[in-house]
């Protein structure tokens, strides 16, 4: 017998169930590149620290945004230390 999930029960914080963890996160800086088919998000967790993400987006197909660097896992203590190494792992970020 499969369990049914209700998908806004999730959103609502921290949920484990036996197939899914969601954890909230607050983007507290997105900064995008000149042509804007790549977006770097810092992030804060709910355990106060930082992480960043790198995403892209094919203007053609209007998609929407596909992640691409696979840093979130990264943890900083502060948003400036996010930024810091996501200028050192983000190459279009420092040009």
């Amino acid at each position: 017998m499969t369990q049914q999930v209700n998908p806004l029960a999730l959103l609502s914080g921290n949920n484990i169930n036996e197939n899914y963890i969601v954890k909230k996160k607050i983007i507290v800086r997105s900064i995008n590149n000149t042509d804007k088919s790549l977006c770097l998000d810092i992030f804060q967790r709910e355990d106060n620290t930082f992480g960043f993400e790198e995403y892209r987006r094919d203007s053609e197909t209007n998609e929407g945004w596909y992640k691409v660097g696979f840093f979130g896992d990264n943890i900083f203590s502060s948003e400036d230390e996010a930024y810091k190494n996501a200028c050192k792992s983000v190459v279009w970020l420092n040009g």
